[in-house]
């Protein structure tokens, strides 16, 4: 590593092209930063949060899917969530089968969060597969948003 000494002129001279440079870099992140969530909003009015996870349970046990629901009411109209099965495809609603519960916040400016808990009960070796969380919204026209893929996998 090579050290240079400088002067007191250069010294301050060298302190202010790297404030100027670390004040370039702050101003550049923050844009960057407030462009992307900008964008994002706009973009996105509705999002599916959740993470992408593997549950491993026994038969006869249960396993909660639960996904967040972030959208702007406003521009979204109505939605409807709900958890899906993949390969076969089909909503989870069987209420012998599937025991669901929903809850919704109101969140900073005026946005809501629904919450959708859907429980598997009673696991079978059937019920190992895929599962996705997907909502839709009345735009002018209905559009659907869905999250990552969660794995089920049933074994004593």
């Amino acid at each position: 590593m090579h050290h240079k000494v400088l002067s007191p002129h250069k010294r301050s001279d060298y302190c202010i092209e790297e404030v100027y440079k670390m004040n370039a870099l702050t101003t550049l992140t923050l844009l960057l930063v407030t462009t992307f969530y900008w964008t994002s909003a706009e973009d996105d009015p509705l999002e599916v949060l959740y993470k992408s996870e593997t549950f491993t349970s026994s038969p006869g046990s249960s396993v909660k899917l639960t996904c967040q629901l972030h959208y702007d009411p406003v521009q979204c109209g109505q939605i409807h969530g709900v958890w899906f099965r993949l390969d076969p495809e089909f909503e989870l609603t069987d209420p012998g089968k599937y025991s669901t519960i929903v809850n919704e916040t109101i969140t900073e400016n005026n946005w809501r969060r629904r919450q959708v808990q859907t429980e598997i009960l009673d696991l079978t070796y059937k019920d190992e597969g895929s599962y996705q969380c997907v909502a839709e919204a009345d735009f002018k026209k209905a559009q659907k948003f869905m999250g990552h893929l969660i794995t089920v996998i049933v074994k004593d």
